[in-house]
């Protein structure tokens, strides 16, 4: 384990210990996560098996989990400005009509 990986182990531990000890309503605000330099930001499933999201350091985002997922029946966005991903505005998807 390399002596990064050790320091974000401990500091999310402190975090994690810390958080414990509160009133439920002391933990509805936002968690900030920051990785060390170079790090990102992953959640998995319970078991710690399968990525279920990852922020990497340059700000990409991947969800693995969506490769072979069940199809879904509507389109996402995101703002072009601000990253929010949401239902795409009239008129967003235009092009070609595909097959029948």
């Amino acid at each position: 384990m390399t002596q990064h990986s050790l320091r974000f182990l401990l500091l999310a531990f402190a975090l994690v210990s810390a958080l414990a000890g509160l009133p439920r309503t002391g933990l509805a605000a936002d968690i900030r996560l920051t990785p060390p330099a170079g790090s990102g930001v992953v959640i998995t499933d319970a078991a710690s098996n399968t990525v279920r999201f990852r922020v990497d350091d340059a700000g990409g985002v991947r969800m693995p989990a969506l490769v072979g997922s069940a199809a879904q029946d509507s389109v996402l966005c995101f703002g072009s400005s601000s990253g929010t991903l949401g239902s795409c505005a009239a008129g967003a998807i235009t092009g070609p009509a595909g097959p029948a």
